[in-house]
């Protein structure tokens, strides 16, 4: 079970990670023609929020328990999840026009690059709860869930966005996204934790 839920997280990370970037014209179009270098951010900010996150999350997991920390971050991915299709429809909300609406997207796909922070994780939860011949298979199952995810998200997800546009493609991410911070909570262990030392952020990023 803890291989299973591990895997399907990684599995759905790396699909929404890679989910749009085929999309890229599509989204220009959607959102008024802005600009590509602004369109690029949707990946951009994902990339940068995800990188910045992984050591400080890291460490949090190392001293307050990697499954306390596992279901937090993956809660706010899913809130993100959910947010990343109502972006055109706050922003209207709010008087901005569809171009500027863009920027919610992007805060969105920011939000969601801590996402990327549970591999770390979930690779050390797997060196911590498995037998040691067991760790090598388990981690490298992990990892092809990530390689699998991001190969069939320039695939699938081109198609259904192309079928169905990109704001109901995200909004069928929402139930599994939702449903993830739950099974790690109710069916992972909560694993070792370290000493609570103050945690050196500077230094963990």
């Amino acid at each position: 079970r803890i291989l299973a839920v591990l895997a399907g997280a990684a599995l759905l990370v790396s699909f929404v990670e890679t989910m749009l970037t085929p999309a890229l014209p599509a989204l220009q179009t959607f959102f008024s023609n802005a600009p590509y270098t602004t369109i690029a951010w949707i990946l951009t900010a994902y990339l940068l929020v995800g990188v910045a996150s992984i050591p400080v999350v890291t460490r949090l997991g190392d001293v307050y328990g990697k499954q306390r920390i596992l279901t937090l971050t993956l809660a706010v991915y899913a809130a993100a999840i959910v947010l990343a299709p109502l972006s055109p429809f706050l922003g209207a909300a709010v008087g901005l026009d569809r171009a500027h609406s863009l920027y919610l997207l992007i805060a969105a796909r920011g939000l969601q690059g801590i996402g990327l922070s549970m591999f770390p994780l979930a690779l050390a939860m797997v060196a911590e709860e498995f037998p040691p011949e067991r760790i090598a298979p388990a981690q490298g199952l992990v990892a092809a869930m990530f390689a699998v995810g991001s190969a069939f998200g320039l695939v699938g997800g081109s198609y259904l966005i192309q079928s169905f546009g990109w704001p109901t493609a995200y909004a069928a991410m929402i139930l599994p996204a939702v449903a993830l911070p739950i099974l790690v909570r109710r069916g992972l262990p909560e694993g070792r934790r370290g000493t609570r030392e103050p945690v050196d952020y500077p230094s963990a990023g």
